[in-house]
């Protein structure tokens, strides 16, 4: 155990027996020399840091000012010299480049002012021999400068390598690609000013809208489809993220003129999607049931007490379902008002249309017109016993005829009614008089 002890401690460090002394180290003399060069680093870093502040206010006033509709091209900030305050208001000198030909660069002189409150804009004036213009009217003079080269017998050709050997002798040929430049080109800023109703149409146009709009998967073209129908250049949900300035008033133009068309899916999904402020904005429908119209709108759309009379079967899991889908479109259709309410009548029964008329105008919470289209797609004038129909006839004379027509369907009826007959019926909507024994026109 000794021994061990021993040889361990042979193998620490000898320590000494009195502290080491460490002389404090001298100051290194500084040379003027260093000082001089620290000094013009220090300037250099803080032109630089003067420099990519002034750039980030030159792009915040190039994405909105009162641009030239003609100049295309880009402003990019010269290195300053030595003692030069970057600042705004104050001169800085930059390269104009016109990109309308190959090498067109020139030196020019600017000032850029701050906004004056929270809504005004930058602004931005450009030396001219002893006075300052606008850059609007700058760059619109630099433009039309180059094209009266034109008129002087001289060729693009020419116009080109002339300012690209006068851009090289002024400037050299030497273009730095990472230096950061500012894009100027026109802003249109001219058709912000129009009036609104020209600003949605002049859109609508550009981006090939069109009246009508199916936002179904299973109806992405009408069954009978128009002559003149052709696909949308870009469709609405593209349009909505091309301004957020524009969609304040270009999304509800859509809603209000779009006439929006369905089968038998996909309305209440629309509806839910919409939410509460765009679904007051619908202004035009379109439905195509064909043969089964008015049993779909029993089964989804008419007033709870025709429902519950016939309860038309349809296969949900769970079953309650169904119940719950009527619920929510009864209450998201109570919010929609509408100009026109246009029905495609194809396959159905002349004397249904009265009954499907007067279920879809208690569905919606208004309804100023209501069209029927034929199968050659033109309007047709309403029936004189539909319009009769529609005015006279109570909802019990309506569910009666139906009844009547249809008691041999298996599908049309619930198990319970199927058992019952006419007089049955009568019964049950004799409990319920209020309601079956009234005409809601």
């Amino acid at each position: 155990m000794a021994r061990s002890t021993s040889s361990f401690r042979g193998s620490l460090p000898s320590v000494p027996s009195q502290p080491l002394h460490i002389p404090p180290s001298s100051p290194v003399p500084t040379s003027p020399v260093s000082k001089s060069l620290r000094k013009r680093d220090s300037v250099v870093w803080e032109q630089e840091q003067q420099r990519q502040v002034l750039i980030e206010h030159l792009e915040a006033w190039a994405l909105d000012h009162d641009s030239s509709p003609f100049f295309q091209g880009t402003l990019s900030c010269l290195q300053p010299t030595s003692g030069t305050h970057l600042e705004l208001g104050t001169s800085v000198s930059c390269v104009l480049t016109n990109n309308a030909w190959t090498d067109a660069r020139k030196r020019i002189v600017i000032r850029l002012f701050p906004p004056k409150n929270k809504n005004a804009k930058y602004r931005l004036v450009v030396r001219s021999g002893s006075s300052w213009l606008s850059a609007r009217e700058y760059l619109s003079k630099e433009y039309f400068a180059h094209r009266r080269f034109g008129t002087r017998g001289l060729t693009d050709n020419n116009i080109d390598s002339s300012l690209k050997a006068r851009s090289i002798n002024l400037l050299g040929s030497c273009r730095v690609d990472h230096e950061p430049v500012i894009i100027l080109r026109p802003l249109f800023h001219p058709f912000l000013k129009l009036p609104l109703e020209i600003q949605q149409m002049a859109l609508g146009i550009a981006v090939g809208k069109r009246n009508k709009c199916w936002p179904t998967s299973e109806a992405t073209q009408p069954l009978l489809a128009e002559p003149d129908e052709t696909p949308p250049l870009i469709p609405l949900a593209t349009v909505f993220k091309i301004s957020k300035s524009l969609n304040e008033h270009m999304v509800p133009w859509i809603f209000a003129t779009t006439d929006f068309h369905f089968h038998v899916t996909g309305f209440t999904n629309f509806l839910w999607q919409c939410g509460p402020s765009r679904r007051a904005q619908v202004r035009r429908l379109t439905f195509e049931w064909g043969s089964y119209s008015l049993l779909h709108c029993i089964r989804w759309l008419a007033p709870d007490p025709i429902f519950e009379l016939f309860e038309p079967p349809v296969h949900t899991n769970p079953h309650g379902l169904q119940y719950m889908w009527r619920c929510q479109i009864q209450d998201l259709a109570k919010e929609i008002h509408l100009l026109t309410l246009t029905i495609k009548i194809r396959g159905v029964k002349e004397h249904e249309l009265a009954f499907i008329a007067r279920i879809l105008c208690s569905l919606f919470g208004g309804i100023e017109r209501l069209k029927l289209i034929a199968s050659s797609g033109r309007e047709d004038p309403v029936p004189p016993r539909v319009r009769s129909d529609f005015k006279k006839l109570t909802w019990r004379e309506l569910c009666r005829q139906w009844y009547e027509d249809n008691q041999d369907e298996t599908y049309y009826f619930s198990n319970e009614r199927r058992s019952k007959d006419l007089v049955n019926l009568e019964e049950d909507m004799d409990q319920n008089k209020t309601f079956f024994d009234r005409v809601d026109v």
